[in-house]
């Protein structure tokens, strides 16, 4: 896959994302839609990147370290959300997930992102006690990108609470020359622009207004390269969707008509046994009539007989006496 290619890196993040759904593997899914929502953000389409981060969360949470950046994550876009409340409460729960970790470069990273997520919705004394504890963690040669985002933000701290002395010592020192190699840190150098102006040093606030509006130009056209790029990628990866569905409901027609004909056919079956059974029914009562009437016409014929030879040796047992008497008269 090519550098850049966020199209590509989204159809492979969404392919991935299906097989690890079809073997059941809920981290392998988390890692995937993570991955698609770091293409989102990159793209500065937060609202696609939350989507994809909350469903992350859902499938799997059973990985301290990928739950902690996730929410890490998560938060950073509902910032850019302006979303601050759920914002601070991804930031709460990740720096526990780094607290159990004992990470001590989490715990900066994380504390540093909620001191200014309070200071953003207004919580200056929150801020301050966060903005604290994180530096307390913060190691310069480990991760200078850390550093100086505190920095930045205890600046932006100090010149909301109007100590705009103290805050040009922070911009002062966070742009020295041990943390030059930072200056492709938008937020620093905006903050320092915000001092700086408001102290009237005209000179430094242009040069770090000019490198904000540089570092904003070239991200400004990186994401909406890669929002294209995501865009026409998720159109067709839309409509593949669409295609697939309208096969599904093809085939599931086809398999309703078939149950329709086979249920039609047993209803015809069963009919057609049913007719059978009453048409042999009505034999066998025909049957039984017949056999009845003809039981019941031997018995009269019988009772018949009967009473013919009751008569007949009536008849010949008055012959005999008869001719008995005939005898006797005859020999007397």
């Amino acid at each position: 896959m090519k550098e850049g290619d966020a199209a590509g890196a989204l159809e492979a993040f969404h392919r991935a994302f299906g097989i690890y759904r079809e073997v059941g593997d809920g981290r392998g899914q988390s890692v995937a839609l993570q991955n698609i929502a770091a293409l989102y953000t990159s793209a500065n389409d937060n609202a696609q990147a939350e989507k994809y981060y909350r469903e992350a969360g859902e499938v799997f949470s059973g990985d301290l370290l990928l739950s902690t950046y996730l929410q890490n994550n998560l938060g950073n876009v509902l910032l850019q959300l302006e979303k601050y409340e759920e914002a601070k409460k991804q930031y709460v729960e990740a720096l526990d997930g780094a607290v159990n970790l004992k990470s001590r470069i989490l715990q900066a990273r994380i504390g540093g992102n909620l001191a200014r997520v309070k200071l953003e919705a207004g919580d200056l004394r929150g801020s301050e006690t966060s903005l604290n504890r994180a530096f307390h963690f913060a190691d310069v040669d480990k991760d200078p990108f850390v550093m100086s985002t505190l920095l930045a933000t205890k600046a932006r701290l100090l010149f909301q609470m109007n100590r705009m002395e103290a805050a040009k010592k922070v911009a002062d020192q966070l742009f020295s020359a041990q943390h030059s190699k930072e200056s492709s840190n938008y937020y620093a150098h905006y903050v320092a622009y915000q001092v700086y102006d408001a102290v009237g040093d005209d000179a430094r606030a242009l040069k770090h207004l000019e490198a904000a509006k540089r570092l904003n130009d070239e991200a400004t056209k990186v994401a909406t390269s890669t929002n294209a790029a995501l865009a026409a990628a998720r159109f067709d990866f839309q409509n593949q969707e669409l295609k697939i569905a309208k096969l599904k409901a093809q085939e599931l027609q086809r398999n309703v008509a078939f149950e329709r004909s086979q249920s039609r056919f047993e209803r015809i079956l069963f009919v057609s046994i049913g007719g059978a059974t009453l048409v042999l029914l009505a034999i066998l009562s025909f049957s039984l009539f017949t056999i009845r009437r003809s039981r019941n016409g031997e018995r009269t014929a019988n009772a018949r007989l009967a009473a013919t030879n009751v008569a007949l040796e009536k008849a010949l047992a008055a012959k005999t006496e008869f001719l008995a008497t005939t005898s006797h008269e005859i020999r007397t």
